[in-house]
């Protein structure tokens, strides 16, 4: 296998990763839960997982 290729399936994983967090945070999962499911001792790593979605930020034009 070729160091781009290794590379393009981590990055993939990592994405899927994101992705899982996000979406289940978003369907009220809590974050220790997410922390839990994710294998992770630290919480901050749990949160870096967390992207904001156009769903989840509020305009400055809603008060």
């Amino acid at each position: 296998m070729k160091v781009s290729e290794a590379l393009e399936k981590l990055t993939d994983a990592v994405r899927l990763r994101h992705c899982y967090a996000t979406h289940a945070h978003e369907g009220g999962a809590p974050v220790r839960n997410l922390q839990e499911a994710m294998g992770q001792t630290q919480i901050e790593m749990t949160m870096r997982y967390l992207a904001p979605t156009a769903a989840g930020v509020r305009s400055p034009l809603d008060g």
